[in-house]
């Protein structure tokens, strides 16, 4: 066919990229090699850059970083309070609600993106769910849960039933370190011009 000159092919672009409903139509193809063939084609890697350069993307971008933030001051708090053998008064009370909060939107984000994969395609909920971010992320979430728990186990039974043992301030420390970690990989995915949320670009970059 006729080669579109780039200023053609720009506006056609564009034209495209302001259609409502094409990208959940390319979502809602059964036959999962469609949606992987049009993933790697130009013009959807125009729409997907203009999509993850959106307010709605840098929304979301900014509540991650905020909930990531909460959980990581609020859990260390928790942990030098506990770790110190102080009793359970309104600053731990806060901080374990707190962190509580932190912990379990980071476990429905981490659902929400492999929901999301999985429309998209097979290879790209494997691609998106299986690489050592997500491993380090769940790592993170699942020590800092049990850390919670454990704390509040010991603390609401004024360390008789649970003592702060060695071994209990490895494991918090472990789970301090996990957040970071779970920060650094945070930030190892993002781009500062376009945020990266769910790592399409891989897909159709490849």
């Amino acid at each position: 066919g006729t080669q579109l000159t780039p200023m053609a092919r720009a506006a056609l672009y564009f034209k495209v990229s302001k259609l409502d409903y094409f990208l959940p139509a390319i979502l809602a193809l059964e036959d999962t090699s469609e949606v992987d063939r049009a993933a790697k084609t130009k013009l959807l890697r125009h729409i997907l850059d203009k999509e993850l350069g959106s307010r709605a993307t840098l929304t979301m971008c900014f509540f991650d970083l905020f909930f990531l933030l909460l959980l990581m001051v609020t859990f260390q708090m928790s942990v030098y309070h506990v770790v110190d053998g102080k009793g359970p008064d309104v600053l731990y009370t806060t901080t374990f609600f707190l962190s509580m909060i932190g912990v379990l939107y980071a476990i429905l984000r981490k659902f929400g993106q492999m929901s999301s994969m999985i429309k998209i395609s097979r290879q790209a909920f494997v691609e998106n769910n299986f690489r050592w971010v997500d491993t380090i992320d769940w790592l993170a979430i699942l020590l800092v849960f049990g850390g919670i728990v454990w704390m509040a186990v010991a603390i609401s039974s004024n360390y008789e039933l649970v003592p702060v043992t060695d071994y209990m301030r490895s494991y918090l420390a472990a789970a301090v370190c996990g957040v970071w970690l779970k920060l650094i990989s945070w930030l190892s995915v993002i781009n500062w011009q376009v945020i990266n949320l769910v790592n399409l670009l891989y897909e159709v970059s490849s």
